[in-house]
């Protein structure tokens, strides 16, 4: 803590004067056609000294003495550096093409593009400025090669998986870590109350503005993350917010504001339609529709019953479209001004935003406010210090949604469209089984949740010698989320109560200090070698409480304290501690023959006492081919460069306490308090181990118009932490230990074309189309024995052999269609023509639970995204594809949607059901509670698509208008998202994943809340 107020005190008393005396360098960048580069970043070379070219091209900046080399570079051209020597002026042209020179954000510092030897990436935040998305995920989806992001449902504010080059473990996290201006962020969902939300997660990184974003780097391969150690197992997400520039203060501002609809709708038999169908499913049992509901129910409807002929009209009864009733044209905006500037010592960034979202399920939105401050302050010739604070407020009305019938969606394509939504008199209509009015529960439940966050850090550095320095960060991460949820006593789940209250809050801390030391040098002419020595310590505190109570005097009071009693409540404090050393050493020859080592020691509190430290080690070379003579003077080869890396990462996302032998309370006798053994300890317990290979290739041509990066690589996990059952003589059934494997192969490509360059206003056309191919597999469990999650406990299973998290139920292989077809087979005594086949799979003669088998697979064989952008004169236009090919979705909402009873609504489809004159269906014979609602694979369906994510149309104004104007940017667009998907998936969205973030449950589509097409319609303004 002395340390912190002591960088505080540095803050508040250091001069602002420079010590070292200075010059001023000014010039024009251009492009090949001499028109001017607005925004170009003009930099001396191996510091932070900068600043942007204004609306003519021009900069002015003012530099040390001493600086050798500036460096100048633009977004889709190629750098270009420049020697300091006696004139001030320096003027450069810069070439349309990919940029070697490009400098990227790596772990605990920058490399060049061409020096790296592991695998990056690295996206152009452009494509995130006007994109209207609540999340960085969202904005990352289809844009970097192995990167898999499946937005689970389109709940306002709701969790995102992110699978960089797949899924390493089972019951541990899955998700990247996040590192933000040098933090490692809380990331996951905080809720406490997500156990009645039925799987619909809040994310914490919705917290973080896109707009605010200057860069985003993803690690990738184990070489790149290592540096990270015990968290990087998933990969790593480096984000550097925005900062100020020398010069005069510059002021931008940004709107959009637009609308969302759904993209598609469910297709219902009609109410008659319905009726009549399932009074014939009903046959069988000698049964009717009026049997079940009650004939006065069936007359509400406007069923008519012939008393001569016994037999009930249904061509009165009404058809609801219950979609149309629940689902609403959307509004969505989006306001943020900043300013940034400063003088030659210190430069800053101020923003402030706010985003608002109304969801299209009604009673659903998300509104946040955002506001950052960042302060960079050069103290002296050898001392400069930085500030990063980003402040956030987000309010999030939550409904009910995915795997639950207690939702306004899951009832608006559940209860049949027979149901009226309003009664004669105007009130909400009747329900019907388990199912309530949908436009009620909106109306009459309530659920909102509050969260607060603090990220930010402060640093300083000190130039110890002119190839020395050390620099010490000191960060925080503070959440605090309060939900309160009331359940209407009138529908859904508090009937019967009185009502029910649950009220929750958590407050997530994080303190992390970083300390480094970095050397760089010069052997000769042709070597360089720098080297990092670094060390660590994290604590994370988590206090949770949440409280439930039931009988209301009424509905106006809906806060705990107006209940009569309180019918469960929990509270509690957890932390944990990790210290780390770490080391990392990169050498060059030539500049052409590169070696990176790295390893960092890790101690957890999570773990055993006998293995509470690890060491993961990566390395990896680099060769690049095209500076041999040989290719050096190639008028087609710009870049060929071999990288080839090696190393280990870690995943410790366990809880807290799994090594430790736990006493629990609440263990109460006769009245007396108590405790009992809740948890058998594990010493040797420890971390999940991610081995990692990975060979890359990256190729340029035509002076970098065109450019190639490929990547394969083999990832092994091993020790995967897992419940192993034990006797239960030792008073337990269980314990958590290293077993099992996971390995992930795969190919990754990225390839960038320049196609058409005129420069200036010309035409220009450029397009990045990225490919990612993974193959995940189970290769060890426990004894081998198979694992199963998912809805029902069985959907997802984990099989050695198989891929995880496979979709896992019975294997169906068509329609009997005679008697004699079904003559000797497993269903010769429950079936008849036009029921479903079922595979005997064990062989027994009989269908059981032991004939269920892996059904498809959750992973896409292939997925990524190509984009293609295009600018004439002042306007542009880019268009962003994304696409996903090869995985399985288990639409679990059909088997009550194909059943033929008249408890649920029915797909449209099921009038097209087998009869001996209609034989070529797959829509099975009418017959209520039969075989064909087994959990199978006629319920598994291809999930690929492809999807226009994001179009957008700008113009850009001239600079002629602009300077009239007292501007110097004047920019006009509009933009869409998921204007058109192409898939045979036959539920509402193709991305869908009732499971949520969990890596135990994917690939299920049960009631999930639909993603919308999104129009808006924004302005940016410079000045």
């Amino acid at each position: 803590m002395k340390h912190l107020w002591f960088i505080l005190l540095l803050f508040s008393i250091v001069s602002l004067e420079a010590l070292a005396q200075s010059r001023t360098l000014t010039g024009t960048v251009t492009d090949s056609a001499d028109e001017p580069i607005i925004g170009a970043n003009v930099v001396v070379s191996g510091t932070t000294i900068g600043t942007v070219t204004d609306i003519d091209g021009k900069y002015s900046l003012v530099v040390p003495q001493d600086a050798k080399q500036l460096v100048i570079s633009f977004i889709g051209f190629q750098s270009v550096t420049f020697p300091i020597e006696a004139s001030n002026v320096i003027d450069a042209t810069l070439k349309a093409g990919v940029d070697l020179t490009e400098v990227l954000v790596v772990g605990y510092g920058t490399q060049q593009k061409r020096d790296i030897t592991g695998s990056v990436a690295n996206l152009s935040i452009e494509d995130l400025q006007t994109v209207p998305v609540t999340s960085i995920e969202q904005g990352l989806q289809g844009r970097i090669a192995g990167v898999d992001i499946l937005q689970n449902s389109g709940t306002p504010g709701s969790a995102i998986n992110v699978r960089i080059r797949g899924g390493t473990s089972i019951l541990g996290d899955n998700q990247p870590l996040y590192i933000v201006d040098g933090v490692p962020i809380t990331t996951g969902n905080p809720s406490g109350l997500d156990d009645i939300l039925s799987g619909q997660e809040i994310d914490a990184t919705a917290d973080i503005n896109a707009n605010e974003i200057e860069s985003i780097t993803v690690l990738k391969d184990a070489a790149a993350a290592a540096l990270y150690g015990s968290r990087a197992a998933n990969g790593v997400v480096i984000i550097n917010t925005k900062r100020g520039q020398q010069g005069k203060t510059k002021f931008n501002f940004n709107a959009y504001r637009g609308f969302q609809q759904d993209m598609n709708r469910l297709e219902f038999l009609s109410g008659p339609e319905h009726l009549r169908i399932s009074d014939i499913a009903l046959q069988p049992y000698g049964l009717t529709v009026a049997d079940l509901l009650g004939q006065s129910a069936v007359e509400s409807y406007g069923g008519i019953f012939d008393e001569e002929s016994g037999t009930w009209d249904y061509s009165n009864v009404v058809t609801t479209d219950w979609q149309e009733e629940v689902l609403r044209t959307a509004p969505i905006s989006n306001y943020e001004f900043s300013a940034k500037g400063g003088s030659e010592n210190t430069r800053f960034y101020t923003g402030f935003s706010m985003f608002d979202q109304e969801g299209i399920v009604i009673g659903s939105s998300y509104k946040r406010f955002n506001g950052r401050f960042n302060l960079d302050h050069q103290a002296s010739e050898k001392l400069s210090l930085s500030l990063s604070l980003g402040l956030s407020r987000s309010e999030n009305e939550r409904i009910v949604s995915d795997n639950t019938i207690y939702s306004p969606f899951a009832n608006s394509i559940a209860l049949p469209t027979f149901v009226p939504a309003y009664d004669d008199d105007g009130n909400f209509g009747p329900t019907l089984g388990a199912y309530d009015n949908p436009l009620a529960i909106a109306e009459y439940d309530q659920q909102l949740s509050v969260q607060h966050r603090m990220l930010g850090n402060i640093a300083a550095t000190y130039q110890i010698a002119p190839n020395l320095s050390f620099t010490t960060r000191w960060s925080a991460d503070m959440l605090f989320l309060k939900e309160d949820f009331f359940w209407n006593p009138l529908v859904g789940q508090a009937v019967g109560t009185d009502g029910e209250a649950n009220t929750s809050t958590a407050i997530l801390t994080k303190y992390v200090n970083e300390n480094t030391l970095n050397f760089n040098t010069a052997i000769g002419d042709n070597q360089k070698f720098d080297a990092l020595l670094g060390f660590s310590w994290e604590d994370n505190h988590t206090e949770r409480s949440t409280l439930q109570a039931t009988g209301f005097p009424n509905v106006e009071f809906t806060t705990i304290n107006a209940a009569t009693n309180y019918t469960d409540g929990f509270s509690s404090y957890t932390d944990y501690g990790i210290v780390s050393y770490f080391s990392r050493f990169n050498y060059s020859i030539n500049n052409k023959y590169r070696a990176s080592f790295s390893l960092r020691l890790d101690g957890s509190s999570r773990f055993g006492e006998n293995n509470r430290y690890a060491l993961f080690p990566a390395g990896s070379l680099g060769w690049t081919v095209s500076d041999e003579p040989f290719l050096a003077n190639s008028n087609t080869i710009s870049n060929v460069n071999l990288r080839l890396s090696y190393g280990l990462t870690g995943n410790q996302s366990i809880g807290n306490f799994a090594s430790r032998g736990l006493y629990a309370a609440g263990r109460n006798y006769a009245g007396s308090a108590g405790t009992a053994p809740e948890q058998l300890g594990n010493p040797d317990l420890t971390w999940e181990e991610t081995a990692q290979f990975n060979a890359g290739l990256d190729l340029a041509f035509f002076k970098g118009r065109v450019a190639l990066t490929a990547d394969y690589y083999i990832k092994t996990t091993t020790e995967l932490l897992l419940p192993r059952p034990i006797s239960g003589t030792t008073g337990f059934t269980q314990i958590q230990q290293n077993v099992g494997e996971i390995e992930n192969k795969g190919i990754e490509f990225l390839l960038t074309t320049y196609n058409i360059t005129n420069g200036g206003e010309g035409f220009n056309w450029n397009t990045n189309f990225n490919l990612g191919y993974n193959k995940p597999v189970v290769k060890a469990l426990n004894n081998d024995e198979p694992l199963f999650y998912g809805l029902g406990g069985d959907s997802n299973a984990f099989i050695v052999g198989e891929v995880p998290a496979a979709l896992y139920g019975f294997e169906s292989t068509g329609i009997f269609q005679s008697e004699e077809e079904i003559a000797g087979s497993p269903q010769a005594d429950t079936a008849v023509p036009g029921d479903l086949i079922f595979t005997d799979v064990d062989g027994d003669g009989a269908i059981t639970g032991n004939d269920k088998k892996v059904i498809g697979s959750p992973w896409p064989n292939v997925f990524g995204g190509i984009t293609n952008t295009f600018s004439f004169k002042g306007f542009e236009l880019s268009a962003f594809f994304s696409y996903s090919f090869g995985n399985d979705l288990y639409w679990l909402q059909s088997i009550y949607a194909t059943d033929f009873g008249p408890f649920d609504a029915q797909l449209a489809k099921m009038a097209n059901y087998w009869t001996p004159e209609n034989p070529n269906t797959d829509v099975p014979q009418p017959f209520a509670f039969g075989d064909h609602t087994r959990q199978g694979s006629h319920m598994v369906f291809d999930a690929s698509y492809i999807r226009l994510k994001n179009l957008t149309l700008a113009y850009n104004f001239s600079s002629n208008l602009t300077q009239k104007l007292g501007l110097e940017k004047i920019r006009l667009y509009a933009q869409g998202q998921n204007l058109m998907t192409s898939t045979d998936y036959p539920g509402l969205d193709p991305e869908a994943n009732s499971g949520g973030a969990d890596g135990t449950n994917r690939g299920y589509d049960f009631y999930a809340y639909p993603q919308a097409r999104t129009i808006t319609f924004g302005v940016n303004l410079g000045f």
